[in-house]
């Protein structure tokens, strides 16, 4: 059962009734908790324009917050050459499933560009997790561990599935509200 993994902060998260633009700047430090990570970010993207941006992140110490200024950017851009440097992303526009990456270094799938990922994200490990609404990737929610590998838990994949769940249709009602027209 998935409700055994939810930390009360979520559940309170997703019952609480705020605006679409506080309640994701409040899911990454409950997010990011709640997995253990000590950064996490959302890169929401306007599907039909395919432009995008890195609009929330929250980090535990400044220390995590290293590339924040090399990938974050006040303006929707296109996002149509992201998937050649990020095969990552390539695979979530193609399926909506989260990728756990074990080790940016080491990762066979043939998905990660460590290069990439070394130099703008500086992450050891990572959960790219697709968020999608009404079949459409409206983002990705990416928490990140640091210096070492780390394996993803069953924990860690249900907290991320029931997170999705709920993120889908706020992400798309803050890409409407706030994104590109």
């Amino acid at each position: 059962m998935i409700e055994k993994f939810i930390p009360e902060s979520l559940q309170k998260w997703a019952e609480s009734k705020v605006d679409c633009n506080t309640k994701i700047d409040k899911l990454m430090r409950f997010y990011a908790e709640a997995v253990n990570c000590p950064r996490c970010f959302v890169y929401l993207r306007q599907p039909e324009l395919k432009k995008a941006n890195t609009t929330h992140a929250w980090w535990s110490e400044d220390r995590f917050a290293i590339g924040w200024e090399s990938w974050y950017s006040y303006d929707w851009f296109d996002d149509g050459n992201a998937a050649v440097e990020d095969p990552m992303y390539g695979e979530a526009m193609l399926s909506p499933e989260p990728l756990y990456i074990n080790d940016v270094e080491s990762d066979t799938s043939g998905l990660v560009n460590a290069e990439f990922e070394r130099k703008i994200f500086k992450h050891s490990a990572l959960l790219h997790a697709p968020i999608y609404h009404a079949g459409k990737l409206f983002g990705i929610l990416e928490p990140s561990a640091f210096e070492k590998p780390r394996v993803w838990s069953e924990a860690d994949r249900a907290i991320t599935s029931w997170t999705l769940a709920r993120l889908g249709p706020i992400a798309a009602e803050y890409v409407t509200i706030y994104g590109p027209k």
